[in-house]
């Protein structure tokens, strides 16, 4: 399928919408899936926020698939659910849920008219910012249409079973036939490394559970960028996130040492040692992980702004026309009277 190009049956549209509203500190990133052939909405996902280290992150995906996991995965595990959030949800719905809009948005697309697509809802992202106007950004692509469904349906079967689903237990454990015994949650596996601390840190040995140690993990994934996001974590000189993980097992053998260790909700790393290696711990005082964000210097909202944050593009370019012909008209005239 990479190599053959996809025929109309088998194409989805893909559009990134983002509204960042300067003089709120806050931002929309809005991603959804369209149905090309039968003209239907697949699913759309959006976050509405002020961490602007999200936003980066975001803005670095050029990938659409992966863009929409970031989203729904982020919202899972900060609860971005609610009265507001709902709102929003039935204000896009209302647009994209008309069949008028659907056709628009695949012609303009075709067309590469992307002030057209962003038209379609910057009134309506607007009004429901309190009429502040928005600086828009999108971007669009044409997937292929069983990619997207199986994207949304693994991105979703994740969800689900890191708020649901449990641990088998261990067959040959006798507690495992006891109805009564607790299950444990399921956790996501990351990939990670002990950061050591020859001088300060603790030995390995002496790690007991509730410890909290500095674990190093990759960069490359949609989890790992949300677990440094969420534990407000740090990057070394080689890129790799240091971010601080509580110890929950440990499993001592006879030639090595496996802790389990929770990163975030939903997400554990499981690393074995075979040296009797010193740990860092976290400080939460002396290891100052939580990074002061400095918002991005924001021009003030112009008096001409306010004046226009309830006029849609289209009646902006219909006012500007207007104000043309008027200006010709009266130097028309002026010529006509004064220089004849």
């Amino acid at each position: 399928m990479a190599t053959e190009k996809l025929n109309s049956n088998d194409e989805v549209l893909a559009v990134k919408i983002s509204a960042e509203y300067s003089d709120l500190n806050k931002y929309i990133y809005m991603v959804f899936f369209i149905d090309k052939y039968n003209s239907s909405l697949i699913d759309f996902t959006f976050v509405i926020s002020d961490n602007y280290k999200l936003l980066n992150f975001l803005n670095a995906y050029t990938d659409l698939l992966e863009l929409y996991k970031h989203i729904r995965i982020y919202n899972k595990l900060n609860n971005h659910t609610g009265p507001y959030y709902d709102k929003f949800n039935e204000v896009i719905t209302n647009i994209i849920s008309e069949e008028r809009n659907i056709n628009n948005l695949i012609i303009y697309q075709t067309n590469n008219n992307n002030i057209s697509i962003i038209d379609i809802f910057a009134s309506s992202m607007n009004r429901f910012m309190d009429f502040h106007i928005g600086t828009f950004d999108i971007k669009t692509s044409i997937l292929d249409i069983n990619s997207v469904r199986l994207l949304i349906e693994n991105v979703t079967k994740e969800i689900e079973a890191t708020t649901s689903s449990h641990l088998p237990h261990n067959s040959d454990d006798p507690k495992s036939e006891d109805s009564n015994e607790p299950e444990v949650p399921v956790y996501k596996l990351i990939n990670a490394t002990f950061v050591v601390d020859p001088i300060g840190g603790k030995s390995i040995n002496d790690i007991t559970p509730g410890d909290k140690l500095i674990v190093s993990i990759n960069s490359n994934t949609v989890e790992e960028n949300i677990i440094y996001l969420e534990l407000k974590g740090k990057k070394d000189k080689y890129s790799k996130y240091l971010v601080p993980a509580e110890v929950l097992e440990k499993d001592v053998q006879d030639k090595s040492i496996k802790i389990l260790l929770k990163l975030i909700e939903g997400y554990c790393c499981l690393i074995e040692e075979v040296e009797p290696i010193k740990l860092k711990l976290f400080n939460p005082i002396k290891d100052s992980y939580v990074e002061k964000e400095e918002p991005e210097t924001k021009e003030k909202t112009s008096f001409f702004e306010k004046i226009f944050s309830k006029i849609n593009t289209f009646k902006l370019m219909m006012f500007g026309l207007g104000a043309i012909i008027i200006f010709v008209f009266i130097a028309i005239l002026y010529v006509f009277l004064f220089q004849a």
